[in-house]
Formats: C-alpha cells, sequence, structure tokens
C-alpha cells in the first residue's frame, strides 16, 4: 500500500534503503545503458527545404499574423467561438 512504502522509503537514511528502493523499482524503468545503444546509425542528417504556400494558406497565414477574428471565426458555432 501506499502507506506502508512511504514508511518505508519516505525517509532514505542509508544507502540500504536505497538499494532496496532501486530493487523494488527495477522492474518497472527502462535503462538503457551506453554499451547497448546501436553504435553503426549514421549521424542523423536534415534536409530543409523551402515551399511557397498555397493561396488558401496565405489568407490563413496573413490573417493570424494581422489577427484578423472576424475573418478566422468566419462560419464558426457561436458555441465555439
Amino acid at each position: 500500500s501506499k502507506e506502508a512504502f512511504v514508511d518505508k522509503f519516505g525517509q532514505l537514511t542509508d544507502a540500504r534503503q536505497v538499494s532496496e528502493l532501486h530493487s523494488v523499482l527495477k522492474p518497472y524503468l527502462l535503462r538503457r545503458v551506453k554499451e547497448d545503444v546501436e553504435k553503426s546509425l549514421p549521424p542523423k542528417e536534415e534536409t530543409i527545404l523551402e515551399v511557397t504556400l498555397t493561396p488558401i494558406q496565405k489568407t490563413y497565414y496573413k490573417a493570424i499574423y494581422e489577427r484578423n477574428t472576424s475573418f478566422l471565426f468566419k462560419g464558426a458555432k457561436p458555441s465555439n467561438a
């Protein structure tokens, strides 16, 4: 129970308690050590592609930039606006 856990590990005062806590928690934790990680992966490569916005994207971008709420709320239900 929670109370028993807090009574036992609420105040960690010595190494024995820490070791016991580690053994209790170990089945629930995922721990990766450096030697277990794949080393043959190539370094991450990032490619940035610049594209133009479509006309509708430009319209919405401009409305957001100009804070044109009347355009942005057009067609929205009153309960959502």
